[in-house]
């Protein structure tokens, strides 16, 4: 897996990618999908907090790869975004937010991954994912 993460980060490293990319990043979701969270809340304190609210699964992927290698700060609710933690910065921090009434079948399936990233991954319940 190590390997597959230093191709990741090499093809978007050659990607050309020049933008800007945010230090602290909220993982968001459209309205609509599994796991469905309260949006305009959520996303206005994360926003309030200084974190970039970014749809990943709008991105090219290798703008999805670059966001996760530079962020130090990943927040989101529980979903497959959390896949792109072996792409995570070694030393980042990445809360994944579960809703309280449904923790009994959170489990932590990307806390690996953030482990060959070299990344800290925490889990949570949340008041605001409800």
């Amino acid at each position: 897996m190590t390997r597959f993460r230093q191709r990741l980060l090499a093809f978007a490293r050659n990607s050309g990618e020049s933008e800007a990319l945010p230090n602290k990043v909220f993982l968001a979701r459209k309205p609509n999908m599994s796991w469905p969270y309260n949006h305009a809340e959520v996303e206005a304190v994360a926003s309030d907090a200084g974190y970039s609210v970014v749809y990943l699964n709008r991105l090219a992927v290798a703008h999805q790869i670059a966001i996760m290698a530079h962020a130090k700060r990943i927040v989101g609710p529980t979903g497959s975004a959390f896949a792109n933690s072996i792409v995570a910065g070694a030393g980042a921090k990445l809360l994944e937010l579960c809703s309280s009434a449904r923790s009994d079948k959170i489990e932590d399936w990307y806390a690996p991954l953030a482990d060959i990233a070299g990344a800290k991954f925490s889990i949570t319940d949340s008041t605001y994912i409800d």
